[in-house]
């Protein structure tokens, strides 16, 4: 029943039908460079006093963050690019992955070796990009749905002043620098950049079939 279900939410033919008039086309332009630029800048400035932090101090602490790190770099010169293996360094010993949803660890071994760095420099890059592209993708998610820019710009604005604001609303929701270095919720907030590019790239399905296989993709992770 989900199967089918799925099958038809999904569907070229559901999604012609109930998508809304007033979804428009929405692509990189000069405009959209310069908003992106001006949500970075915005970014690094409510984040600057974790972001100073994140690549000073020798060893991230706070939460589960040592965790995520040190499982990381063992994952990453131990079993990498193996999806399957055995962790001795917590609960007596435990088979990889578990605890926590594995694609961080994958696409940060990847990236670090990719690029040649070091596992904890990269997962520091990776949550400051990650929480950098939120208000980002916000603002082009609302624009692909509405004609007003002034309405996207809103949206990506409330969603970067929401994961920069210090309260008990906003705290432990895995969203912002915060949480990644004072809770440890660092594969949440790659997981939701994830899912904001899903619907990003759903949104455009019906335009071009690499837009469907990206959304698939996405989805997937």
């Amino acid at each position: 029943m989900l199967k089918k279900l799925y099958a038809v939410l999904f569907s070229k033919e559901f999604f012609a039908l109930s998508q809304p008039k007033f979804i428009q086309k929405s692509y990189l332009k000069q405009k959209d460079l310069v908003v992106i630029l001006v949500f970075c800048l915005a970014s690094l400035f409510f984040s600057w006093e974790f972001l100073s932090t994140f690549f000073s101090i020798p060893v991230l602490t706070g939460g589960d963050t040592p965790f995520h790190i040190v499982a990381g770099e063992f994952y990453t010169r131990q079993i990498f690019p193996s999806l399957w293996g055995f962790v001795p360094l917590w609960l007596g010993g435990f088979p990889f992955p578990q605890l926590y949803p594995p694609l961080s660890f994958f696409v940060l071994s990847l990236l670090s070796l990719i690029f040649n760095i070091p596992y904890e420099l990269m997962f520091s890059i990776t949550a400051t990009v990650a929480v950098l592209a939120i208000p980002i993708l916000i603002y082009k998610i609302t624009q692909t749905c509405r004609s007003q820019k002034i309405t996207a710009v809103c949206a990506g604005w409330f969603a970067l002043i929401f994961i920069n604001t210090f309260s008990p609303a906003t705290q432990g929701i895995g969203l912002s620098l915060r949480d990644t270095l004072g809770v440890g919720l660092a594969p949440q907030t790659l997981a939701f950049v994830f899912f904001l590019l899903w619907l990003l790239f759903f949104l455009h399905i019906s335009t071009s079939v690499k837009y469907e296989i990206t959304s698939i993709v996405f989805l997937t992770c």
